[in-house]
Order: structure tokens, then C-alpha cells, then sequence
């Protein structure tokens, strides 16, 4: 008998393992789709679910009464293996039968999925709306935006530019130049704008010397070096020193006493008479333009100038030479237009064309006394710190 009781339990563990409710495929595949169906499935598919459920409880008692029965007959595991199996069959009988869950239109979806849904097709329509307009504008407004770009440059290299210009018309506002130049002027005596003054003519108590014929004169030179010293951005003052050599010759006698042999002597020739003057000018400089390379200003000055040397020499065997001393001092006055060219970050080349009017002083016999309005040319090197 306990043998047998193993054997029916065996057998009703085996079914029991094995027993399993399957749902149609219709019925999982609208539970995957549509997980919030279940709240709308019918009543009645319910109450054949709970029907199951206690058919299943119900066969599993009968189970564990039957095993714990010894003196059951041995046509009892026959009779259970068939109810078993009926109530097994009625289970899936009830399940494929069980109406399908009816399908919730796609109206009816939940709230998060429809609105998740409608979020995604406005977001779609509006970027399909806004890709056009995009594409559109953004090659309509390149040109555009490319324009506004470069006048922002244009003006921020402007803005650098006006910077730099302020930063060098203040550095320029304290700059200190030195030059040192050349300058050379005319030598016509038949300049018709120039009236000749009355000049100091050698006479044989100072020199012994008499001239016989008009004089030629070469051309006046002049060496200087200089400083000038900007006191606004485009005002300057400089000063420096100046020497000039003043030529002429002439045909002339010599009446005196010799040197070498204490004799009256007289000689008639050529002669040169040299003027040798030192001058301190003061000069105005105003800036009419200034670039890198250029600049372009206007000049004024006045100069006194004190004779250092006047010397006469008759060319004969052997050269009579007389020196005078000449005591008053040479004024000046002139102006120009002034040019100076870049030749590096501190030097630069310059000219300075110009005119030049003497005053009358009792000086020796030259140029400027014979033509004292003339027309000078200075040039030279000019170092900027």
C-alpha cells in the first residue's frame, strides 16, 4: 500500500508540474501592446481566470488528501487522473475561448504616450517648418553677417589705429631730434629781388687794398649741427650752431709796407677775399603731416652770426695777405617748407628749402651785402629719440 501511495504521488507531482495555463497568442500580444488594457478587460474574462485558479487549488487538495489517505482503494488514482485531466482540459478550454481584450484605438492611448507622441510629431513639424527658413535666411544673411564682420574689423583696426596715432603724438610731443646738415644759397648778384646794402669796402688804412673791378662770388656754404625739441604734438623749437665760408674775387691793388723787407710796396692782381661766421640759429618747426615714412612741416628762424675771419689775398710773387677784423655781429631772419624721409626707426633724411633775408650791419663786402635776399637749400641727417 505505501508503495502504491509513492506511485500516485509520483504521478500526481509529475502532472502537476507540468500543468500550465497558456494564453492565446491574440491575447499576449495585446497585453505587450497595450499595457494599460487591463484595467478595461471584461468581467468576465476575470471570473473564468478565477474559475481556473480554483479548479487548480482545488485539484491540488485533492492532491494532498489522497496522499494522506493509506487505506484508499486502488481505483482511486484512476478516478483522480481523470479529473485531473478533465479539469486540465477545462482550463485550457476556457482560456482559448476567453474573448480577446479589445484593442484601445489610437485615440484612447494614455496620457504620457499620447502626449509623448504628440510632443515628438510637433517637435518634427517644427523642425521641419524651421530647416527651410534656416537654410534660407542663413544664405540670405551670410553676405551679410560677412559685411557686419569686416566693419567690425575695419573699425576695431581703426580704434588700434587712433591708439597708435594718440600713443606716437604723445611719444612725439617729447621727442628729441639731432641733425646735422649742409645748406648752401644762391650766388647770382643779378637777383632783381634783392637791393644791395652798403658794405664795409677795404680801404688802404685797414687792409690796403683797392678794388678795381666788380667781384664774382662763389657759392655760400654752410655746415651746422643741431637740436630740436618737440613742446606740443606738433610744435618744435631747435637751435644748434652754424658755420659759414663766404667766397669772392676780385681785381685789386695792394698799396703798404712789406712785412718781409719793411718797404713800401704796391701790387695789382686777383684777388680772394674769405668770410668765415659762426651763427646760433633759433628756429620754429610746425608739422603739416607725419606718417611712417613722411612728414611735411613748415619752418621759420632768425640767426645771428659773428664774423671769425676776413681775409684778403693778393696772388703774387710772393701772396700779399691782410686780415680784417670785423666787429659788428650779422642778422637773419628766413623760412620754408621742410620735407624728412624715414631711413630707419630713427634717422631720417631731410631738406629744407628756403629763403633768407640779411639785414644791413656794416659787414664786409659778399653776397649778402650785395644781394641780401637769397634763396638757401639745407639738407641733412636727423636723428629722432
Amino acid at each position: 500500500m505505501q508503495e502504491e501511495n509513492k506511485e500516485f504521488d509520483l504521478l500526481v507531482r509529475s502532472m502537476l508540474e507540468n500543468a500550465e495555463a497558456r494564453p492565446s497568442r491574440g491575447v499576449w500580444k495585446a497585453i505587450s501592446s497595450r499595457l494599460d488594457a487591463r484595467l478595461q478587460a471584461q468581467p468576465v474574462v476575470w471570473a473564468r481566470w478565477a474559475a481556473a485558479s480554483l479548479a487548480l487549488a482545488a485539484a491540488l487538495g485533492a492532491a494532498l488528501f489522497f496522499r494522506g489517505t493509506s487505506h484508499s482503494s486502488p481505483i482511486v488514482p484512476e478516478r483522480s487522473l481523470a479529473l485531473l485531466s478533465t479539469e486540465k482540459q477545462t482550463i485550457k478550454t476556457e482560456f482559448d475561448n476567453a474573448a480577446p481584450l479589445r484593442a484601445v484605438p489610437a485615440r484612447q492611448k494614455s496620457v504620457s504616450g499620447d502626449t509623448a507622441e504628440t510632443g515628438q510629431a510637433a517637435v518634427s513639424t517644427a523642425a521641419e517648418a524651421i530647416a527651410p527658413k534656416s537654410t534660407g535666411t542663413e544664405g540670405t544673411n551670410k553676405p551679410a553677417s560677412r559685411k557686419k564682420s569686416k566693419w567690425k574689423k575695419a573699425e576695431q583696426y581703426q580704434d588700434d589705429l587712433d591708439l597708435l596715432a594718440a600713443a606716437d603724438s604723445k611719444k612725439d610731443r617729447r621727442k628729441l631730434s639731432l641733425y646735422a646738415k649742409g645748406s648752401i644759397g644762391g650766388n647770382d648778384s643779378d637777383f632783381r629781388f634783392s637791393p644791395s646794402h652798403t658794405a664795409m669796402a677795404p680801404g688802404e688804412k685797414s687792409t690796403g687794398f683797392t678794388e678795381l673791378s666788380t667781384s664774382t662770388y662763389g657759392v655760400p656754404l654752410t655746415l651746422g649741427l643741431g637740436v630740436r625739441y618737440h613742446v606740443l604734438p606738433r610744435l618744435s623749437v631747435g637751435t644748434g650752431i652754424d658755420y659759414s665760408l663766404l667766397t669772392r674775387t676780385f681785381t685789386g691793388k695792394y698799396s703798404g709796407i712789406s712785412s718781409v723787407t719793411g718797404e713800401e710796396i704796391q701790387e695789382a692782381g686777383n684777388v680772394a677775399h674769405s668770410l668765415q661766421y659762426i651763427g646760433i640759429p633759433l628756429g620754429l618747426y610746425y608739422d603739416l603731416l607725419g606718417t611712417d615714412r613722411l612728414k611735411v612741416y613748415v619752418y621759420g628762424l632768425g640767426e645771428a652770426e659773428y664774423c671769425i675771419s676776413s681775409r684778403y689775398t693778393l696772388f703774387a710773387a710772393p701772396n700779399i695777405i691782410r686780415d680784417e677784423r670785423v666787429q659788428k655781429l650779422q642778422y637773419s631772419i628766413g623760412g620754408g617748407l621742410g620735407i624728412e624721409f624715414s631711413l630707419s626707426r630713427i634717422l631720417g633724411l631731410y631738406v629744407d628749402p628756403g629763403i633768407r633775408y640779411y639785414f644791413p650791419s656794416d659787414q664786409p663786402k659778399s653776397i649778402r651785402t650785395d644781394k641780401p635776399v637769397m634763396i638757401s637749400f639745407d639738407a641733412g641727417l636727423r636723428f629722432n629719440f
